[in-house]
């Protein structure tokens, strides 16, 4: 079966580039929160969570305000009664470089054992700076060795996607 689509909230990508343009030249990131639709091999990434007030951040790292994203993560989750779930983490590379770096693929093998995550195939966006602005990436993590998390990133192709009206009321 070929890698599913990944369709991008237009508005969440106007986020993320904002998130980058306020934090260049250092690091920021979040998480991806959405669901996914196996029946049409595809994920729906609906909303973004920012890094948080607490979060720091490096020209080369960032390290999110947890609570803060746990917090935003519960009210995605309760307002759409459970369908936006966590997918996994978005970061910037402010200065250019469109791929997994050793710690990005480290990050999403650590979230595919984690438990309490419930992602075990976790995906990975990525913003990148070139001279014309961001080009954003999503990597998808496929285990083949789940209990010591041995795999690989996989690129997906993704897809801009702006809500209909019916499905804003749960989808922001």
């Amino acid at each position: 079966m070929p890698y599913p689509t990944l369709w991008l909230n237009e508005a969440a990508c106007e986020q993320m580039i904002a998130e980058a343009e306020r934090a260049a030249p250092d690091e920021t990131g979040g998480m991806l929160l959405g669901w996914e639709n196996p029946d049409r091999n595809e994920i729906v990434v609906s909303a973004i969570v920012g890094p948080g007030p607490n979060a720091t951040h490096t020209p080369t790292a960032f390290w999110p305000d947890a609570d803060w994203q746990q917090r935003q993560l519960d009210a995605h989750y309760g307002q759409s009664e459970g369908r936006i779930t966590y997918l996994g983490d978005w970061h910037v590379h402010p200065r250019g470089g469109f791929g997994m770096s050793r710690r990005d693929r480290r990050t999403m093998a650590r979230i595919a054992r984690d438990d309490l995550a419930r992602c075990r195939q976790p995906v990975m966006g990525l913003a990148a700076r070139f001279e014309d602005g961001y080009r954003i990436g999503v990597w998808r993590w496929e285990s083949w060795w789940w209990p010591l998390g041995y795999g690989r990133a996989v690129p997906l192709p993704v897809r801009k996607w702006t809500p209909t009206p019916d499905e804003t009321s749960w989808t922001s």
